[in-house]
């Protein structure tokens, strides 16, 4: 009886010890992620001692059991970032015609269905151009800002703008400070009649 108490509460240790630790490293690889900083990754210290964790097949295995590869969001997900895209359109004379931040697609299901691919504009801050995330994202916000050109034949170009929606911070709420609606610019480009001859 006293031998499966010890072996209950070594196993409750050891698995909190290792989720806990498998949590350190998955905030740290996100933190560099996030901010465009992967080439630095290799250089953090408590990253680098906790490469264990991937390295051990016995531990995979236990983490594949028992959810712990999901990471953190396995316990509590992150709050959704959210993003904003602007269409400014331009028409010969250069001149701004009308301004929006509805995506013009038929069905619901298309507006849904796009929305969920904004997600993937975290990755967008990143500034090397190289990087296929990038390339990924440049490609998808310029499809974005193509389509709306292709359903207004009297402009010449098309301004488009990914905002991050700021969340206001945890002090700001306390104090009942919270300002207007801010938003964050990632990214502008700017697509003509050219870039759908291009991309057809």
């Amino acid at each position: 009886m006293k031998s499966n108490k010890l072996f209950l509460i070594t196993y409750i240790v050891l698995f909190f010890t290792l989720t806990t630790l498998v949590n350190i490293r998955g905030i740290i690889s996100t933190y560099y992620d996030f901010y465009g900083k992967k080439q630095l990754l290799t250089q953090n210290l408590i990253y680098n001692k906790l490469s264990f964790i991937d390295n051990n097949l016995f531990i995979n295995t236990i983490k594949t059991y028992t959810g712990l590869e999901t990471g953190y969001g396995f316990f509590a997900p992150n709050v959704a970032s959210d993003f904003k895209i602007k269409f400014t359109f331009i028409d010969s004379n250069n001149l701004i015609i009308s301004t929006k931040y509805q995506i013009s697609l038929k069905s619901k299901t298309s507006i849904q269905r796009v929305n969920s691919a904004m997600t993937m504009f975290l990755n967008y801050e990143n500034q090397d151009t190289s990087d296929f995330d990038y390339k990924k994202n440049a490609i998808f916000m310029k499809g974005l800002a193509i389509n709306e050109l292709k359903k207004n034949n009297n402009m010449k170009k098309v301004i488009c703008e990914l905002f991050l929606y700021h969340k206001p911070l945890l002090s700001q709420i306390k104090s009942k400070e919270l300002s207007n609606e801010k938003h964050l610019l990632i990214r502008r480009k700017i697509y003509d009649r050219k870039d759908i001859s291009s991309w057809e």
